[in-house]
């Protein structure tokens, strides 16, 4: 399998450099343009190359290489060492069409990867500047490759920059997505957005006291968009305001926690007030498909308390849903100084 995905980008990059050729020279002849350095040498070279004759095809490549020390030839080389298997003569050329290059790098990753054992390999090879390793990301998430774009997150970290944070944070969420929470955390604290999570001393709620809003984004909460329902977060606080038009179910907020020990129990502590909210209210915790009992109407604050049990990467939500035998909740909400402790 490995050997025909090989042989195949070899036929696809012969393909595109044939065309490529083709169009620059028409292109040429129709403008009445001049050669560019070095391009006769390399149409030359692709000539003797599709001919068989392969030390005159080289020896034409190099040439052009020598008179233009642009992108293009670097790129014919790094195909034509590609097509040959030869691997030793193939990374140098590669590398210098990755600094030269001003486009998109997916069909250098594309030739890179036959070449690589992995990710990380090959980004050492490309000598793999910033903009490489987001091109590389960006091509391993695009071909769903979460393990493969994990090497290339963590490489990135060493070197953090507020550029790469969306980046890493979008990786965080699809690690979180495809269940792997390892990873994710891995990704998330290398961020330092945010306190360590650390599940196996009991670090598992994210942005507990609210301080900071609510971003959406990895292990921090995020405030789903409700029509009807109005949420105003205010510094260590969250309001949610009922207007009895919200739908009959409907998550307030939510946040993924990593995995906690195995069949260890938490306490969730949590302090609220509901206002004007029937009675039950219709608000309440769950974890997964685990449901907590409903927050009891009340005009001040008051403290409340959820025993949980943890296992794998999980979702914790604060949801409404409308009781048997009441009208549509129209009241507020409010919520702070939240914490997830073992017992």
């Amino acid at each position: 399998m490995a050997l025909a995905r090989l042989f195949a980008l070899a036929a696809l990059a012969f393909f595109g450099f044939a065309t490529a050729a083709a169009t620059r020279l028409a292109f040429r002849e129709s403008k009445d343009v001049d050669p560019l350095p070095g391009e006769a040498s390399i149409e030359r070279g692709l000539a003797a190359e599709r001919a068989g004759r392969f030390e005159e095809a080289e020896r034409e490549l190099l040439e052009g290489a020598r008179l233009d020390h642009q992108y293009l030839p670097a790129w014919t080389l790094a195909n034509y060492y590609f097509r040959r298997g030869q691997s030793g003569s193939f990374w140098p050329w590669a590398a210098r069409s990755a600094a030269l290059s001003h486009g998109d790098l997916g069909p250098l990753l594309k030739l890179s990867e036959g070449m690589a054992s992995d990710p990380a390999a090959a980004l050492e090879r490309l000598q793999g500047s910033p903009r490489v390793e987001r091109a590389y990301l960006d091509f391993l998430i695009g071909e769903d490759r979460l393990d493969a774009a994990q090497a290339v997150g963590r490489r990135m970290l060493a070197r953090h920059s507020p550029e790469e944070t969306p980046r890493l944070l979008d990786l965080v969420n699809r690690q979180i997505r495809a269940g792997h929470g390892a990873d994710a955390l891995e990704i998330w604290n290398g961020l330092g957005r945010f306190p360590r999570l650390d599940p196996a001393a009991g670090r598992l709620l994210t942005n507990g006291d609210l301080s900071t809003e609510p971003g959406g984004e990895g292990f921090d909460w995020r405030l789903p968009a409700v029509e009807g329902l109005t949420t105003r977060w205010r510094a260590s606080r969250i309001e949610f305001a009922f207007s009895g038009s919200q739908p009959e179910a409907c998550t307030l907020l939510e946040q993924a926690l990593p995995s906690g020990r195995t069949g260890k129990r938490y306490r969730l502590i949590f302090e609220y007030s509901a206002s004007g909210m029937p009675r039950p209210s219709g608000v309440h915790w769950m974890l997964d498909r685990e449901e907590g009992p409903a927050l009891e109407a009340s005009e001040g604050w008051r403290t409340g308390e959820w025993i949980v049990t943890l296992h794998a990467l999980t979702h914790l939500r604060l949801v409404y849903r409308r009781e048997p035998g009441t009208v549509r909740a129209e009241g507020r909400v409010e919520l702070r100084s939240l914490r997830l402790n073992t017992l």
